[in-house]
């Protein structure tokens, strides 16, 4: 033993060396003799000392209370005085290696050390304390005791602050941290509980599976079916988290209730304990710790007892812990925010105004480190040198507000695609911890996607075309597009060959023209005993729109409505999106639902899809968030000229048409003529006027209609058919010309008359002709509808009564009458030139005259 002399003249003989102090002159001992020197004071006890080692201290810090955590970094067996992580974090290592309960420091009263332990004196801790009191701390040296004591296989975190998340900064970086929510992450909060449901769950699958009672016998088994630590919920002012959202902390604590014997622990902390521990918090929080509180009241809340209200202000950490009933202990919490001891041994050297020696200049930023800083720092590096993996987080990061196709896999991560289905985006399942592909299969029937503009609703639309054409080729999926919000978005799905048509709201033929092509399909499977056609998929932008739209025609309503109540069976498949609920009726497999704004949102039942995140959705049948990604990049080619079991291209009528090679051909056939004029605008194939042997035809039309037109191409085609005479009757001498032709009987003769309703007969000779009194002698004649139609007794009427012929651009249903026809109120096609029904025995049908002959 050193001998330790201090003379009454500032004079100290430490083995026999004198050592002289002058008063304003720093001490003249070298470090290794004042190393010395304290290390032999150490063992003295000053009897006046109120502060002695029997007392409680003002201030105690972690590693004074875990010896193990003092580290000698020795170099040649000298002491150094040097901090090392690496050195701390083999003690680490070492302890981690070890199997003990789960327990943690809480601090020391008088000369004894006070530990919390989860296993033995409850499985949750109830902590409260006013502002300043020392809670944060008292919390944050919880967490750095259990991690310095247990590894993330035993032990794991979830960090909840609700005073902005400063309190576990440090905290945060720790290896066994699997989750942490602040007041400032939205709907994370949610995310948290969630994941503690599913975590309840599969541990007690685990359990079962292993034959284990609890947590602690499935440790003892040497975890046989995996990793399960315990999981310390750590819950920094609980009353913010009560006051706001009591659902929460209600949830919380059913999560405790269910979690004593799974492994799960909580620890809740506040600084305002009045009003937010109720009867649910008391009953299951075994360990409570009072710090400082501002009132008798508070203080009697959490411990049962006045006591802690009495506690000195100027001692943060001051508590009195109730470790059972009636069981109260006062003490003060160690702190780990200080700076870390540079120590060997149990020894502590401090430097007390000294000079900067600029030999001796240590690294200042180790100085500024603090003891959990340290602590961390060798946790990770402890991970790091073992190669141990750190914890999977326990919930999954919100889903992003944008994803790129080519991010899905990632997100999704191993996800098996065994149907035919078409992944477009990622579901969110907080419930089950997991994610899993928003999926959507022609197959499954048709979808409705509901949504305000802006939402996704259009991007949606056209990612599950592209998607789909992905996947299959142009013979197993047909796409028709009715665009009835005009979006350019769509111009991405026009190139594919899967697409027949992608029409916009303005083209009403072309519309009527699909609503007719898939109405006729329908029928045609319906009618068959098997089908194998192709898929069939109709994609509506703004239902609630086009139902508008098609309002005024109740034949394209009807087409509509047995297209989306009867397709579904036969493989005509509905994809429907709308701002409106009048898509809410239809029969639909599933309906994704978007941010909904209006009216619209109170009809519409489901998880409510905030602002601003477009493509962000709720699947119905499921109640899951959802969101879609990007769609996938489509090379801009053309659509291939006559792809093998591609879709016809729907087609608009055109203005001029021709007549060609063969089917501009007219015949002669067993009952009369078949006469080419154009193109059908219900098929765009060619169109004949077919008349009856015997038979008369009247072109009906007002000016510029293609009245002339037509009566000069029907004449032209009698004639290639017959090989007859045309006489053009004109107004000027009808009767002599007409005479002429009656007194040539060789041949057929066909009188072509315009402005027919200018011409008498006088002599009834038109009239005789139009009742078939001269058989090889046909009428061709052009007049003004409504000429006509008031020219009682008039020769005209004679030929419209034989029911065939032309009536160009009409404009109303009555127009049909005189040839004895109900023509539909509005057509398709806007009236123009060359435009005209044609009436025959084979009904009507609206017909694009062709403006003159094939060469």
């Amino acid at each position: 033993r050193a001998t330790v002399t201090v003379g009454a003249r500032g004079q100290i003989a430490f083995d026999g060396v004198d050592h002289r102090v002058r008063r304003g002159v720093g001490c003249g001992v070298s470090l290794d003799t004042a190393v010395s020197a304290a290390r032999a004071l150490a063992a003295l006890v000053d009897p006046e000392d109120a502060e002695g080692a029997c007392s409680t201290p003002q201030l105690v810090d972690l590693d004074e209370l875990e010896p193990e955590l003092i580290v000698s970094a020795a170099a040649g067996g000298e002491p150094s005085g040097d901090y090392s992580t690496a050195a701390l974090a083999e003690v680490l290592g070492a302890r981690w290696a070890q199997t003990s309960p789960i327990a943690a420091v809480l601090g020391r009263s008088g000369a004894e050390r006070i530990d919390v332990c989860f296993d033995r004196d409850g499985p949750h801790v109830l902590i409260g304390g006013t502002t300043g009191s020392g809670k944060s701390e008292l919390v944050r040296t919880l967490v750095a005791s259990l991690a310095t004591r247990h590894s993330p296989d035993d032990v794991a975190f979830v960090l909840v602050d609700y005073k902005g998340g400063a309190a576990f900064d440090a905290c945060a970086h720790l290896p066994h941290v699997i989750g942490m929510v602040t007041d400032l992450d939205d709907g994370v909060a949610e995310r948290a509980l969630a994941a503690l449901r599913c975590e309840l769950r599969t541990r007690e699958k685990r359990l079962r599976a292993s034959g284990a009672g609890d947590a602690r016998e499935y440790r003892r088994r040497g975890a046989p079916l995996g990793p399960m630590p315990d999981v310390v919920v750590v819950v920094d002012e609980f009353a913010t988290l009560a006051a706001d959202h009591p659902e929460h902390l209600e949830a919380l604590v059913s999560v405790a209730q269910r979690g004593r014997s799974l492994g799960i622990h909580l620890v809740l902390a506040t600084q305002r304990p009045g009003g937010a521990i109720n009867d649910d918090v008391r009953a299951n929080t075994d360990v409570r710790i009072a710090l400082r509180t501002q009132t008798p009241a508070d203080s009697t809340d959490i411990i049962d007892d006045r006591r802690a209200a009495a506690l000195p202000r100027s001692s943060p950490g001051r508590a009195v812990v109730r470790l059972g009933h009636g069981q109260l202990v006062e003490l003060q919490t160690a702190r780990c925010t200080g700076r870390p001891h540079r120590r060997d041994g149990a020894l502590r050297v401090e430097h007390a105004d000294v000079p900067t020696d600029p030999n001796h200049a240590g690294a200042a930023g180790d100085d500024d480190r603090r003891l959990l800083d340290e602590l961390v720092a060798a946790a990770c590096l402890t991970m790091e040198r073992d190669e141990r993996l750190r914890p999977a987080p326990l919930w999954l990061d919100p889903l992003p507000d944008r994803i790129e196709h080519g991010e899905l896999a990632g997100l999704l991560g191993p996800t098996s695609s065994g149907d035919d289905s078409v992944w477009l985006g990622v579901v969110d399942d907080p419930e089950r911890c997991r994610r899993h592909p928003l999926r959507w299969a022609p197959e499954r029937g048709g979808l409705v996607l509901l949504g305000a503009p802006g939402s996704g609703v259009t991007t949606t639309i056209v990612a599950l075309l592209l998607a789909a054409s992905l996947r299959r080729s142009p013979a197993d999926l047909h796409l028709y597009v009715i665009d009835a919000l005009g979006d350019p978005a769509f111009d991405e799905v026009m190139p594919l060959a899967h697409c027949a048509a992608v029409v916009r709201r303005g083209e009403r033929e072309r519309i009527a023209r699909v609503l007719g092509r898939l109405r006729t399909e329908i029928e045609e499977r319906a009618a068959q005993e098997t089908c194998a056609a192709p898929t069939v998929v109709c994609a509506i932008d703004g239902y609630g729109a086009l139902r508008r739209l098609l309002a005024d025609d109740p034949d394209l309503t009807a087409d509509l409505t047995t297209i989306v109540e009867e397709g579904a069976a036969v493989g005509v498949i509905i994809v429907a999106g709308d701002d409106t609920s009048a898509a809410t009726t239809l029969s639909v497999s599933d309906r994704w639902i978007f941010h909904l704004a209006g009216p619209t949102a109170d009809r519409v039942r489901g998880t409510a899809v905030p602002a601003g995140v477009a493509g962000r959705l709720c699947v119905e049948s499921s109640g899951l968030i959802a969101h879609v990604a990007r769609p996938p990049a489509v090379p801009a080619v053309r659509r291939p000229v006559n792809a093998a079991g591609a879709p016809g291209a729907v087609e608009a009528l055109p203005n001029t048409v021709a007549l060609c090679g063969g089917s501009g051909r007219p015949t002669c056939v067993a009952n009369g003529l078949e006469l080419p004029v154009g193109l059908a605008a219900d098929t765009l194939a060619p169109a004949a006027l077919s008349v009856p042997t015997g038979d008369h035809v009247i072109v009906l039309g007002g000016a510029r209609t293609g009245r002339s037109t037509a009566l000069q191409l029907l004449a032209a085609q009698w004639q290639r058919a017959t090989a007859g005479r045309v006489v053009n009757v004109v107004a000027r001498d009808p009767t002599e010309q007409i005479t002429a032709a009656l007194a040539n009987g060789d041949g057929r003769v066909l009188l072509s008359i315009d402005d027919a309703e200018r011409i008498d007969d006088p002599r009834s000779l038109l009239t005789a002709i139009a009742n078939g009194r001269h058989e090889n002698v046909t009428i061709i004649a052009a007049a003004r509808l409504d000429a006509v139609r008031s020219a009682f007794g008039h020769w005209t009427r004679d030929v419209a009564r034989g029911r065939c012929g032309v009536i160009m651009s009409s404009s109303g249903d009555v127009d049909g009458e005189l040839l004895g026809c109900a023509l539909p109120r509005r057509s398709i096609i806007a009236p123009r030139p060359g435009l005209g029904w044609i009436v025959d025995p084979a009904g009507h049908r609206l017909v694009q005259f062709a403006a003159k002959l094939p060469a």
